[in-house]
């Protein structure tokens, strides 16, 4: 049966064992829910407001009190600009595939490429967070109501700018004609004087008509960079291949073995985890299933055919190298995991990752001008392995109180003298998302949907202080959408 509307069961706060990151005992604490159901549409407005999903278990970190602040991170995908690494590691990677050369990196080279791909995009894992749940364990039959339809509505696509820098440069009548970049700049100063010396303007005005007739030279755009593999003759053929993983179907299936080798080596070697929790059902759990619902994307022949939980396969010479798991929605491709073998751990796949991730937001853009962004996780300034994630530009951040965006550049600053900070510098600003109507949120009771005032009003045992922190987590589109089971 399919089902078109998302049905949750909140837990509540609940604080892990451990931090993840930092290793502080209890030091971190999270809103947490099961998700039973989702529609893409409902999950893409929950991680607009902070949450993640870790297979089933939904989360959203406490910030406020947090050891490690968790921002919710994006980058506008059509308006990326390669860094020199990234441009670097795709170079590498094209010259394997094509010339089949794989000599080691050096120095900084090597440093900077490997500490881009550490973190690999990847979530903590959801063991901790689930042991942590009190003994009411999720049910596993939910009873379905019948009849019901939530229709999913996708917003006006938002817009991203791209601002250029041009420098202006400064005389120097002591070039030498031997260094060509000197060269280059006397000329371009001489070019200056002689517009200053024909029109009598001021320097300004002559530096702003010389930028004008200045053709600038054509960047190379993502698209060109990594298709420079695809060449005849090449010495290694690589394949990327997207299939969708939940619900699961042949496809999928037949390529489970090769996938769950991946990932065992991958976490063993990479996690340094044990062997015997690498477990098949485990990769079920954390990677493979998944609450969303597969809704059909309506647009021009796009790459795939719904909206909802793909795992994209890289294949070198029909050997499955690697594997990104993605959630594609309304407005976003949303990084979930990735892993790889081991025995390509020079190649940097993670930042690589990333890289065809964005091609393929690009892509699906193409033919849902709405889905534009590339969603990273999450961001945290103090952890080193992080720092990758603000070196793909133009990325933006998410005020944990206001749930607006804001350019990571202009947060950097604040993030240095403060772990938590609102990032919306408008002291008016307000959530225009929050709620405090608890009587009209959506709940399941007795197989039927009612409003939490109905369900009190049918002799339901109901809890006040819960529903006003659920209708906070989630916001009041979720809560007036969203399905929430009650005992």
């Amino acid at each position: 049966m399919s089902h078109i509307y998302s049905i949750v069961e909140y837990y509540g706060f609940q604080t892990t064992n451990s931090c993840g990151y930092c290793k502080t005992p209890r030091g971190h604490s999270d809103c947490g829910m099961w998700l039973h159901y989702l529609t893409p549409n409902d999950y893409q407005n929950l991680i607009d407001r902070g949450w993640r999903r870790s297979g089933c278990y939904g989360y959203k970190p406490m910030l406020e009190t947090a050891c490690c602040q968790m921002y919710t991170i994006r980058c506008a995908a059509y308006s990326v600009q390669l860094k020199k690494s990234q441009k670097k590691l795709i170079k590498r990677i094209n010259r394997f595939i094509t010339s089949g050369d794989r000599k080691k990196w050096h120095s900084k080279d090597s440093q900077a490429a490997v500490s881009e791909g550490m973190d690999s995009h990847e979530p903590r894992s959801p063991e901790n967070n689930v042991q942590c749940i009190s003994n009411s364990s999720p049910s596993q039959d939910v009873p379905v109501p019948t009849e019901t339809k939530i229709i999913v509505d996708t917003p006006k696509a938002e817009s991203a700018s791209l601002s250029e820098n041009v420098t202006d440069p400064a005389p120097n009548p002591n070039l030498s004609a031997k260094n060509s970049n000197k060269r280059k700049t006397f000329r371009i100063e001489r070019a200056i004087q002689r517009v200053m010396n024909k029109g009598g303007v001021s320097r300004e005005e002559a530096i702003k008509t010389f930028k004008t007739k200045v053709k600038q030279p054509k960047l190379k755009s993502l698209e060109e960079f990594l298709s420079e593999c695809d060449k005849p003759n090449s010495a290694h053929k690589l394949e990327l291949k997207i299939v969708q993983s939940s619900p699961s179907n042949e496809t999928f299936e037949k390529t489970f073995e090769a996938e769950y080798e991946v990932y065992r080596k991958y976490q063993v070697t990479i996690h340094k985890d044990k062997l015997e929790s690498c477990s098949p059902n485990q990769f079920r759990r954390f990677l493979v299933k998944s609450p969303l619902e597969p809704v059909p994307i309506e647009g021009d022949n796009p790459p795939v055919p719904n909206y909802g939980s793909y795992h994209q396969q890289y294949w070198l010479d029909g050997k499955l190298i690697a594997v990104g798991v993605i959630d594609i929605l309304p407005r976003c491709v949303s990084s979930v995991y990735f892993f790889y073998d081991p025995e390509y751990n020079d190649l940097v796949l993670g930042t690589y990752g990333s890289m065809r991730e964005l091609e393929l937001v690009r892509k699906l853009q193409n033919c849902v001008p709405s889905l534009q962004f590339y969603y990273m996780g999450f961001y945290i300034h103090t952890c080193p392995k992080m720092r990758y994630k603000a070196r793909v530009s133009p990325s933006f951040l998410l005020c944990p109180e206001v749930y607006s965006w804001h350019p990571i550049s202009q947060c950097l600053q604040k993030l240095d003298e403060y772990g938590y900070s609102r990032l919306n510098e408008d002291p008016n600003a307000k959530d225009a998302n929050l709620s405090t109507a608890i009587q009209s949120v959506l709940v399941l009771y007795r197989e039927k949907i009612m409003r939490y005032g109905d369900f009190l009003r049918k002799g339901g045992s109901g809890d006040d202080h819960e529903i006003k922190e659920y209708l906070k987590a989630v916001g009041k589109e979720c809560a007036n959408s969203m399905i929430l089971y009650r005992r």
